[in-house]
């Protein structure tokens, strides 16, 4: 009787701890299986406007669109922006990008992925940007749920530029230079990257930043930063405030080192 008694135990434990959803970090002690996570689509578009009046009149608007194929082990994901704006007659921002991820768990807390991401933006005078990175992820930490989280990502990759010489040649099909540099750079580069969800009560805070260093010109680096503040309006549909800042070491001529952008607007999920 003793012995069946402890096989009970044992065998419920073993269940316990089977069921029992995983929380990283070397710190808690329990890593014992992945959250289940829901495959199928998903995703989100969102709408964003600011319009001021008075003695600036300015007008800017954004548009992004999100969508995410997950299976068991690996994700895909698909991201468009786009953002147009005008102060006093002049146009302050128009920019429009598309990326692209691709993400394989090996396990629980390491993966691996390849980025592809094409931009321009006129406003800055980048013609056009193409960057391709690949390498590992780690997941540094995870609620029990798995909707609040902490991802470093660390690679390397390939980085293609080309640039407008002033802003007259932003609709000129030709390329421009700019002054005595190339029209275009062509650089491998390290890429640094984090992301992070945190929900508190019903508000939904998500936060990532990136950093690109060329290896052939230390001086060219750049980095952007965004968070993101949703809050529930009604079913699937949320209030949104981001605040963005795009920052490069080396701009084009004419152009300002930094970008700060603050928008506020609506963003629709669904499943």
């Amino acid at each position: 009787m003793k012995k069946l008694t402890i096989g009970c135990l044992v065998l419920m434990s073993a269940a316990a701890v089977a069921d029992d959803e995983y929380i990283l970090g070397d710190i808690v002690g329990k890593v014992n299986q992945a959250p289940k996570k829901e495959v199928g689509w998903n995703g989100d578009v969102s709408l964003g406007a600011n319009l001021k009046r008075g003695n600036v009149d300015s007008f800017a608007g954004d548009f992004a669109a999100h969508a995410k194929r997950r299976w068991i082990q690996q994700s895909w994901d698909i991201n468009g922006y786009v953002e147009y704006g005008k102060t006093d007659g002049e146009k302050s921002a128009d920019s429009q990008k598309i990326d692209s991820t691709y993400r394989y768990d090996f396990s629980p807390r390491f993966f691996g992925f390849i980025n592809g991401a094409l931009s321009r933006d006129k406003v800055q005078l980048i013609k056009r940007n193409l960057l391709v990175t690949l390498g590992p992820g780690w997941r540094v930490w995870q609620n029990q749920q798995g909707r609040n989280y902490f991802d470093l990502e660390a690679g390397l990759g390939y980085e293609h530029k080309a640039f407008f010489r002033s802003p007259e040649d932003c609709d000129d099909a030709k390329a421009c230079t700019r002054g005595e540099r190339s029209p275009t750079r062509n650089d491998f580069v390290g890429r640094a990257a984090f992301e992070s969800k945190y929900h508190l009560w019903a508000v939904e805070t998500t936060w990532n930043s990136e950093y690109i260093q060329p290896f052939t010109d230390a001086n060219a680096f750049s980095a952007n930063s965004t968070l993101q503040l949703a809050s529930p309006i009604a079913k699937n549909l949320f209030f949104t405030n981001a605040f963005r800042i795009d920052y490069e070491n080396d701009p084009a001529e004419d152009s300002k080192k930094t970008d700060l952008t603050f928008t506020t607007g609506i963003k629709y999920q669904f499943n």
